[in-house]
């Protein structure tokens, strides 16, 4: 609710450049991007760490 009220209230009443692009595409894109590139960071480190706990039980 609060993204919503500020890049459709507050920004564009601030920074006129905000009208010229969608924000909600905008978002969507960054949630996107950032959800895929967290997940491969946790999906490595997750890895390296099963990786390890393995090698002190043998």
């Amino acid at each position: 609710m609060i993204w919503l009220v500020d890049f459709y209230a507050i920004a564009p009443a601030l920074f006129p450049q905000f009208g010229m692009v969608d924000a909600l595409w905008n978002g969507f894109v960054a949630h996107a991007i950032f959800g895929v590139v967290l997940g491969i960071y946790l999906t490595t480190r997750m890895q390296d760490f099963l990786m390890r706990g393995n090698r002190t039980n043998i």
